[in-house]
């Protein structure tokens, strides 16, 4: 391809004399990446032209979109210098949060073009550093790309960090405040100071880590601590390394239903040593509320000593392996958890989300994962079984002729036209009577299975029933349906005159004893929840459910103050039992009205910075209740909100306890 067919629509920034605009400020020395997303789009795109001017040669520019516009950019077109006869397009874009939409857009407004011609390379550039959320819309650009023997990739702020390492000129030009020392010293890549550094900070010799963070607060005085921290999130994968700890990953998805984590405590007497964890452990006992103190109190792993000091090493326990660790190491292993805490819970929600199964029990693990939808008597489940066998797809015509007879699952299986479904599978229900706390006696839980992920079956209408939409169409078509066929067998042996009446009172009972049991819990912390549910009900909830499971409730000294500040505008209200709320406010005889109590507490707020343990937010709950007195209307809308305000850390909580039981109950 010639080169003078390629745009020159330069824009007036990107020539070698447009004076340049650095970003300034930096991180904590050794922060990884540099902060990309800060820029403004010429900045960015200015960057991005200095830096690719250094390995390869720029023939063209054309800009995407306009000036000024947040869904625009500019493509560059040139050579890399070791493959003269390869045409790359590097499409620059200031993203700071890319929707799966955009990315679309911007693959197929390529493919459009007169450049997407085999052989040559599409280089996609963005500045921020996840690509959780458009990995899956990646993936399938990819798949477009390669199609067409266009080779393809991904630039995100991490890779720029790295590219920007070999060039300090670009580095100072951009980032005025960072540290060359350590992004662009060849010397220091050569000795290997940074890896010697970071060996130093795990050393077994207290006086060797001191040395080393002194030369990390003399290189950078905003920070005591240096956190030398790498985090790097691919599909499915997500790992963080620092000094003393490195985490690898498998988040819960589509293809890996749970997780589990590879956790290595960088020491040199534990040279080698990886501790793969279960997400059963992880979720019992390793994960916890970000910024709770590193005590076994809130984090289990952790066994002692109680009060540990500075110089101390501090033993934890991993499941199959216990190693001891300094204070500072167990110091930075917690924070890096507590960056593991949010990106795993947000995989575990997406992955009920992906399947409509938000609030349903997981059970099981891996490729033997399915998930419970709800508890009927077994006597019912051995009655659907029998209308299965008897509606065998091959045997009949009907709309219910569906099933691929079997006496143990309930499998849809179509082989002829349907007005609700494709040709083929498309959901299988289970009984399981050996779940606890989800059946007793002689009930059975029915359990959904996803579709599998090697097989080419999508939650789509006419596909694979959802989870919500198996339960539904159990509920709401398949149980009344049997309710009929089991009616008009017995009518048969019934003279014509009565079948009316007996039909009528069978129907009556077929329903009574199809109630079924749903297994679904709401989330509190969604409004919706809050106005249908009402206060007094949550508030029994938060109560009845306190100190039983995992994570540990920690509060914040902001949290506890305005949770007692709820407790505060309850207590104006006057109703309740004084000597029964004192008692569980631990204020003995001291007060006796409820204005004392108002006056006690509002102390509290000023001078206790102490964070509440469970136990005493149980208790601090059944105060709550007690002056609520089972009514409350008479709370003005402006109140209830500042009530609901306070009780928010405790409904997350208690949402939060509820999401780990749903995924490691039932292993």
């Amino acid at each position: 391809m010639a080169k003078s067919r390629f745009p020159q629509n330069f824009p007036p920034h990107l020539t070698p004399f447009t004076p340049t605009e650095p970003l300034l400020g930096i991180g904590p020395l050794g922060n990884h990446p540099l902060r990309f997303q800060d820029m403004h789009a010429a900045q960015f795109e200015q960057f991005c032209w200095w830096l690719l001017q250094r390995d390869y040669d720029i023939e063209g520019c054309q800009i995407i979109g306009g000036s000024g516009l947040s869904q625009g950019g500019i493509d560059l077109f040139g050579y890399s210098r070791d493959a003269k006869d390869q045409v790359i397009v590097f499409e620059c874009k200031c993203w700071k949060d890319l929707e799966p939409r955009e990315l679309k857009n911007a693959v197929q407004r390529f493919l459009a073009g007169p450049w997407a011609t085999p052989g040559t390379k599409f280089v996609l550039i963005v500045a921020q550093q996840s690509t959780n959320r458009f990995a899956e819309a990646w993936n399938e650009a990819r798949r477009l790309l390669r199609a067409q023997n266009i080779i393809c990739t991904l630039w995100t702020s991490l890779h720029l960090t790295e590219l920007v390492r070999l060039h300090p000129d670009v580095l100072v030009r951009f980032f005025p405040d960072a540290t060359v020392n350590v992004y662009c010293n060849e010397w220091m890549r050569r000795v290997g100071f940074m890896m010697q550094l970071q060996k130093a900070l795990v050393d077994e010799r207290p006086a060797i880590r001191r040395l080393a963070n002194e030369f990390l607060g003399q290189e950078n005085q905003d920070t005591q601590k240096l956190k030398l921290e790498q985090i790097n999130a691919f599909e499915d994968n997500w790992t963080f390394d620092a000094p003393w700890v490195h985490l690898d990953t498998i988040l819960p998805s589509k293809r890996f239903t749970t997780g589990s984590l590879a956790i290595v405590v960088k020491k040199q007497t534990t040279s080698g040593l990886t501790v793969a964890l279960s997400q059963e452990w992880l979720l019992k006992n390793l994960l916890a509320l970000p910024g709770a103190p590193a005590k076994n109190t809130y984090r289990p792993f952790i066994y002692g000593p109680a009060t540990p000091s500075l110089d101390a090493d501090v033993v934890i326990d991993l499941h199959s392996a216990r190693l001891q660790i300094p204070y500072t190491g167990l110091t930075a292993m917690c924070q890096a958890l507590d960056r593991l805490m949010p990106v795993y819970t947000d995989a575990l929600r997406s992955l009920e989300q992906r399947w409509d199964a938000i609030g349903h029990p997981f059970i099981g693990h891996n490729d033997n994962t399915v998930v419970a939808i709800c508890t009927i008597p077994s006597h019912i489940w051995r009655l659907m079984l029998e209308f299965v066998c008897e509606h065998d797809a091959n045997d009949g015509v009907s709309d219910w002729h569906i099933f691929d007879a079997n006496p143990h699952y309930i499998k849809i299986y179509t082989t002829k036209s349907h007005p609700n479904f494709n040709l083929g599978y498309h959901t299988f229900i289970q009984a399981r009577d050996d779940l606890e706390e989800l059946c007793y006696g002689d009930d059975v839980v029915l359990t959904w299975e996803p579709p599998n992920s090697f097989q080419n079956f999508e939650l789509e209408p006419g596909r694979w029933m959802s989870c919500t939409e198996a339960l539904n169409w159990l509920r709401d078509s398949f149980l009344p349906e049997v309710g009929r066929w089991l009616i008009e067998r017995e009518l048969r042996t019934s003279w014509p005159w009565q079948r009316p009446a007996k039909r009528k009172k069978l129907a009556a009972i077929w329903t009574q004893q199809t109630r079924i049991w749903v297994h679904h819990e709401h989330p509190l912390s969604s409004n919706e929840e809050q106005q249908s549910v009402g206060l007094i009900a949550i508030v029994e909830k938060l109560q009845s459910n306190m100190g039983y499971g995992s994570p540990k409730l920690y509060l914040n000294i902001d949290e506890t103050r305005s949770l007692y500040r709820s407790v505060i505008a309850v207590m104006k209200g006057g109703r309740g039992h004084v000597p029964y709320i004192s008692s569980n406010l631990s204020l003995g005889n001291l007060c006796l009205s409820h204005h004392d109590i108002v006056q006690v507490l509002e102390q509290r707020i000023q001078m206790d910075n102490s964070s509440l343990s469970e136990y005493a937010v149980r208790h601090l709950l059944s105060a709550m209740l007690e002056g609520l007195n089972d009514d409350d209307s008479w709370i003005e809308g402006t109140q209830k909100e500042l009530i609901f305000a306070g009780l928010m850390p405790l409904m997350h909580y208690h949402d939060m306890v509820q999401l780990f039981k749903r995924h490691s109950k039932w292993p």
